[in-house]
């Protein structure tokens, strides 16, 4: 394909994530290959030596060409970018990735090129879950003054039900949690935050993870630097992100269901949020989106395109996959 490219790419995920960051060697290998060698993606794990959160800032100032991470880690710079990663009670992965190949795509390309950036979909870690805790939730006054990790729209839902969120990278969780200097870290799932030992010292589980119900990842690239790209290396940028798209989706689909497994073997009570609890979070988030709609016209636009896109699927989303669920799992369906 002629030229010969070497791009730097810091991801805001550490080495220790078996899923996540394999993910970026795969796209790696995969753009070289599509390339016969002339575009090489030199990766970088969080914390070696870039915090997850600066991953943005290293695209944007150039010292790296691109990025892997959550849009919604940066609602403070553009709460559409929160909106592109996931919304809180908001679509499973399938239909959010619908919105965002459809309506949904020009707006987050917009809050992307007004940080001067262009973003690729690049992988959906599909449901979390709530959360560990060290004490069980038993109602919405649990949240008072408690001090969680968490980060994005999930961070300001929370804050608002009394709690105190901490942004903090994944090697200071497990270390904090085990000082007492925090009561509940919300990481990714069964798989992730088994293989990081939340378990051991927050030993309650609880789910469903309404406030995170996937996690849409991207690929951020300067938009100088796309566009400097030849056509075929850019085609194969885009080739290498869908793959891993899937790809990582699959394998959180394989892995968590086995990790589940395993915690509850390990001794873990995994415990669903009372009903009462669900519905005060529900009724926080929606405050919480209002009030940045209220403030944000690009925000406004955007969620009432998101909205707009849920009603229309709420019943295929009960006739397709609720009742479906129901009806094959029968009894367990209703146990649960």
């Amino acid at each position: 394909m002629g030229a010969s490219i070497r791009w730097r790419l810091a991801s805001s995920f550490p080495r220790s994530s078996d899923t996540i960051w394999p993910a970026m060697t795969d796209l790696a290998d995969r753009v070289a290959m599509l390339t016969d060698g002339g575009f090489v993606i030199e990766p970088s794990p969080a914390g070696e030596p870039h915090a997850a959160t600066d991953v943005l800032d290293l695209v944007i100032r150039g010292d790296v060409q691109c990025g892997h991470t959550a849009g919604s880690f940066f609602v403070d710079r553009d709460p559409v970018l929160a909106l592109a990663t996931f919304v809180p009670f908001g679509l499973d992965a399938r239909r959010h990735a619908a919105w965002l190949a459809g309506p949904g795509a020009e707006r987050a390309a917009a809050a992307w090129e007004r940080q001067g950036l262009v973003a690729l979909a690049c992988g959906n870690t599909g449901a979390q879950t709530g959360g560990w805790f060290r004490r069980p939730v038993q109602d919405a006054a649990s949240f008072s003054g408690l001090r969680i990790r968490t980060a994005g729209l999930p961070a300001l839902v929370l804050e608002r039900l009394g709690a105190k969120p901490r942004s903090l990278s994944a090697s200071q969780i497990l270390a904090q949690l085990r000082s007492g200097e925090l009561d509940a870290a919300d990481w990714i799932g069964p798989h992730d935050d088994r293989m990081m030992g939340f378990h051991r010292v927050a030993p309650f589980h609880h789910y469903p993870g309404v406030l995170e119900p996937s996690a849409q990842l991207s690929l951020v690239v300067g938009r100088a630097g796309w566009e400097a790209l030849p056509d075929g290396y850019r085609a194969a940028l885009h080739c290498a992100a869908a793959a891993v798209e899937r790809a990582l989706l699959i394998r959180y689909d394989t892995l968590n269901p086995i990790a589940l497994a395993g915690l509850r073997e390990d001794g873990v009570t995994v415990v669903r949020f009372p009903d009462h609890v669900v519905a005060a979070l529900r009724r926080a988030t929606a405050e919480v989106l209002d009030e940045l709609a209220a403030g944000d016209r690009h925000f406004a636009d955007a969620l009432r395109s998101y909205r707009a896109f849920a009603d229309l699927g709420r019943d295929w989303a009960m006739m397709g996959e609720l009742d479906t669920a129901r009806a094959v799992l029968g009894d367990a369906a209703v146990e649960r």
